[in-house]
């Protein structure tokens, strides 16, 4: 048989349903890929042969989500910005859209173009679902144009520099103020905006300008007009104060600058929490925290706490106990700026009590308070305690440490890495040591025995500690001292 006669009548890609191309496409599309970026898979398609083309021209979907940054007004782009973004608008129809734009250039020259871009935007605002945007002040009098033409908005999130002090910050009062299906709100810019949103329906807030004094009303009534929530950020530097407790049955996640803020709310579902020492009261009360779980009957499964940066205003870990004693659900703990005490490392230990405090605990972070020492002994024998059958104790950091560990605990640190220990110690005089002695040992048995593979020696990230940890702390610590905060959500 000539092989002519066993040549395909259609090729195979004619022969794949256009709804299986669909998908295709929807798989490989890369959404953080700014729209006019030549790159991006959506202009591919059209190149690759007629199919595809019809493809990505009849799918409105493919189009709905939209990234403008500032390459978008300069450089070298193959189109200008705007009719790039008319034609992704037309081409999605009136498909739903997330918007994603970031205009952080104050060049003369791209002023213009941010204001068109804007302006188009505006204009399609009733198709708006996720509208996500960095912008300076002179652009928001064009997104205030939105007034009451959001009809299927569920998430903003703001991130705004302020470049005129004199700008009026009423005009934003009322911006997102009737938006029906609002329920998402993240705000993180670096001016005191008072803004009216419809509070009653929203189940996620995140409010990270922990720089500021609110200047709204709100303040005292803010969890009693938030009864939906399920995530909260707030870190206004004025607690948020009222005469009962707020009832929030769905609230699962909350993070605080005061605990002062506690007392305002009884929250059964709570999960995470964490709380950050009053700007004005200057230190964590224990007591409002121990009422709060009490109060609620909740469930914890991860706390942080950070205490003052002064001696006076220190976290005493001694203080933790009966929060710790309520929270028999607790998996994750972290304290930073802790006076490690004696009597909360004998509670901690598995052994030392039939109660057993927090005996699912997995993650632990003690950030000693500079200069106090702490006893290594008991700490290392709470740690062994952890560490036998039926443990579940993962991970363990302790930083701030200014004493030495001897000599022998080298020896007790080694043999809780080898049972599977994630134990991280901050000091770089420890580390150091603790190298040296690897090696050491590492060559020994390689002289005795000639074989170093039969005994694995901790890598780099055991040894210093796990990378995806790392950059955990480095985003947690990011939170507080360095004014960018980033949510924390259990459902990420």
């Amino acid at each position: 048989m000539k092989w002519r006669t066993l040549k395909s009548v259609l090729s195979p890609l004619r022969r794949i349903p256009p709804e299986i191309l669909l998908e295709i496409a929807l798989y490989f599309q890369c959404e953080s890929e700014p729209c006019h970026k030549i790159e991006n898979n959506l202009w591919r398609f059209g190149r690759v042969c007629r199919k595809w083309r019809a493809v990505a021209l009849s799918s409105r979907h493919l189009w709905t989500t939209i990234i403008i940054d500032d390459m978008t007004c300069v450089g070298d782009v193959p189109e200008p910005a705007d009719r790039v973004l008319v034609e992704y608008l037309r081409r999605s129809g009136d498909a739903p859209l997330h918007i994603h734009a970031k205009f952080d250039n104050v060049r003369d020259d791209v002023v213009p173009v941010q204001e068109t871009l804007i302006n188009t935007l505006v204009s399609h605002s009733r198709r708006w679902k996720t509208f996500l945007f960095t912008a300076r002040d002179y652009l928001w009098p064009h997104i205030c144009q939105v007034v009451g033409r959001v009809p299927i908005l569920e998430r903003i999130a703001c991130l705004s520099a302020w470049n005129d002090p004199s700008t009026e910050l009423d005009i934003l009062l009322p911006v997102f103020s009737d938006a029906p299906q609002l329920q998402h709100v993240d705000i993180n810019m670096d001016a005191p905006i008072p803004f009216l949103l419809p509070w009653n329906q929203l189940t996620h807030y995140h409010d990270n300008r922990h720089g500021f004094m609110s200047q709204h009303q709100l303040e005292n009534q803010f969890f009693e007009r938030c009864l939906h929530l399920r995530e909260c950020t707030f870190l206004s530097r004025s607690p948020v104060m009222s005469k009962s407790s707020t009832l929030l049955p769905d609230l699962y996640s909350l993070v605080l600058a005061s605990s002062a803020s506690l007392n305002a709310i009884t929250a059964p579902a709570l999960q995470f929490l964490m709380v950050h020492h009053g700007r004005q009261e200057k230190i964590l009360d224990m007591g409002i925290l121990s009422r709060l779980t009490s109060r609620s009957s909740c469930s914890l499964t991860a706390l942080v706490l950070f205490g003052g940066k002064t001696m006076e205003f220190r976290l005493k870990s001694d203080d933790l106990i009966p929060v710790l004693r309520a929270s028999p659900q607790l998996i994750q703990l972290h304290m930073y700026s802790v006076d490690i005490q004696p009597l909360f490392l004998q509670n901690m230990s598995l052994s030392a009590s039939s109660l057993r405090l927090v005996p699912l605990l997995e993650d632990l972070l003690l950030d000693a308070f500079p200069a106090l020492n702490f006893n290594v002994f008991l700490l290392f024998s709470m740690l062994e305690s952890r560490c036998g059958e039926g443990a579940v104790l993962q991970q363990v950091s302790i930083n701030g440490m200014t004493v030495t560990l001897p000599d022998q605990l080298l020896l007790r640190h080694t043999t809780l890495q080898e049972n599977g220990f994630r134990l991280h110690f901050a000091t770089q005089d420890f580390n150091e040591r603790l190298y040296i002695t690897r090696m050491r040992e590492r060559r020994y048995r390689f002289d005795f025995q000639n074989s170093s593979s039969q005994y694995p020696f901790g890598d780099t990230e055991s040894l210093f500690g796990h990378q995806h940890y790392a950059r955990w702390l480095l985003q947690l610590n990011s939170l507080f001292f360095f004014g960018k905060a980033r949510v924390i959500s259990l459902h990420q």
